[in-house]
């Protein structure tokens, strides 16, 4: 019964204490200790918006070969119009060859302001087209 009392008190004392370094007091360890940083916290930013984009209404000054000049206050402005430019004229859908000289439009450009994105246009004079 010595026998066993003995390796016993020994495996208790020192095995509380053999993981402590004397002089640090923190726990030893054969595994590397794990240098995780703190997550920093969400900062809040604001969200961007795009921006809006705003319909231009005024009558058609001149049609080229991919254009169109829009007279659209007190300076003319060409917008480029490409296959994908949504052309509607009195409700219907329409191709660019339909629009004239002189029609109200209501032109809806890209973001960078150089395509037609979308033109409404009226055959009747006087009469701005409807847009949604």
């Amino acid at each position: 019964m010595k026998s066993f009392i003995f390796p016993l008190c020994y495996v208790l004392a020192f095995g509380f204490f053999a993981p402590y370094n004397a002089y640090s007091k923190k726990p030893h360890s054969n595994r590397s200790q794990s240098t995780r940083q703190a997550t920093p916290e969400p900062t809040a930013q604001p969200i961007p918006t795009a921006t809006p984009q705003l319909n231009i209404q005024g009558t058609i000054m001149n049609l080229g070969a991919g254009f169109i000049t829009v007279s659209a206050g007190q300076s003319p402005r060409t917008f480029k119009v490409t296959q994908y430019t949504q052309i509607v004229l009195d409700a219907h859908t329409a191709t660019f060859a339909n629009l004239k000289a002189g029609m109200l439009i209501t032109l809806t450009p890209t973001t960078d302001q150089t395509y037609a994105n979308s033109i409404v246009a009226s055959s009747l004079a006087g009469t701005p087209p409807a847009t949604n």
